[in-house]
């Protein structure tokens, strides 16, 4: 969210509301009771000074705002009633705009509902003391417009730091899910080339022509698949799915392992635990283990009794979110 500045709330709307405060108590000449009206501008810049400097959090307290309220209910009442002869604007309402800066400093201090309501009590006010014809002379359009133009600005802000969140976080999940991508690939290449190269010598070996007794192309055989399931199986070639695809195949199992997606953020670690057991559970037929892609489901394990095309098993696990 963008925050608007403290230092700069606190020196705009001091300067301006003690600028008001000052011009308003130099008419002291208007009010019968120069005391009663001057406890109006002291309560003002109480008011305005905890409003703007008050408290560490960007919202200020409840029992602040209710001053607020307090205050725009006790200041006009007083100035009416102690003001001499009808009041014709001027700086005579010097109150009008000096609360409205109080109530815009509000909205910035996240105290929009009480700020709202206050500017309603004032419109109230000065329509009350001074009638509908009084309106025009208050200066009252202009302090609702500064508070209006204060409650666009903000939630603007406010509506624009939600979008600048919500692109960063889209930002660092794109670089996260880019960094376990690419050490996916990393890791998935370097199995590879483990497997490859504890290869290299059966291939030479084959490659000269060199006869091999049953216990030697057993060897090559298996060491063929798992070649294959290191390149085609992605992050399901655990050590564990290792050793249960292995004891499998000595049963005569024939096992298919494929990763359509090996470079998906999802953990498949439990998932991969349910097909062990699976896995370890079959006796005869085929398995196929594999993580498709653009399905509901991270995982489908099939398994299938010779001769039989509808799986005995069939396993869907995980949940995908697709968009």
């Amino acid at each position: 969210m963008i925050k608007i500045s403290r230092r700069w709330l606190a020196l705009i709307s001091i300067t301006f509301g003690f600028f008001l405060n000052f011009v308003g108590a130099l008419r002291f000449e208007n009010f019968n009771n120069y005391l009663w009206a001057i406890s109006t501008n002291l309560l003002h810049l109480v008011c305005l000074q905890i409003t703007t400097l008050a408290f560490k959090s960007d919202r200020m307290a409840n029992w602040a705002a209710w001053l607020n309220i307090a205050a725009v209910i006790y200041i006009p009442i007083v100035l009416h009633v102690t003001h001499i002869g009808p009041v014709t604007g001027d700086y005579n309402t010097w109150y009008v705009t000096a609360l409205a800066v109080l109530f815009g400093s509000m909205i910035v201090r996240e105290q929009l509902k009480l700020a709202i309501a206050g500017t309603v009590i004032l419109v109230l006010q000065v329509v009350l003391w001074g009638g509908l014809d009084f309106v025009s002379r208050s200066g009252l359009a202009g302090a609702v417009m500064l508070v209006v133009a204060t409650l666009a600005i903000s939630t603007g802000l406010n509506r624009t730091g939600e979008t600048i969140s919500r692109l960063q976080a889209l930002k660092e999940t794109e670089v996260k899910t880019t960094a376990m991508a690419e050490r996916a690939r990393r890791e998935h290449r370097e199995r590879v080339a483990e497997a490859i190269e504890k290869a290299v010598p059966t291939l030479n070996e084959i490659a000269k022509g060199s006869k091999m007794n049953r216990s030697k192309r057993s060897k090559v055989s298996a060491l063929a698949q798992n070649l294959e399931d290191e390149i085609s199986g992605g992050r399901l070639v655990t050590p564990n799915i290792r050793a249960a695809v292995a004891a499998a195949r000595q049963r005569s199992i024939e096992v298919t392992l494929i990763d359509e997606t090996p470079f998906d953020d999802h953990d498949l670690a439990d998932l991969l635990d349910i097909a062990v057991a699976s896995i370890e559970s079959t006796n005869v037929g085929r398995i196929k283990l594999i993580a498709p892609k653009q399905e509901r489901y991270l995982l489908r394990l099939t398994a299938t009794r010779p001769g039989v095309v509808t799986p005995d098993l069939d396993l869907k696990l995980g949940e995908r979110q697709l968009d």
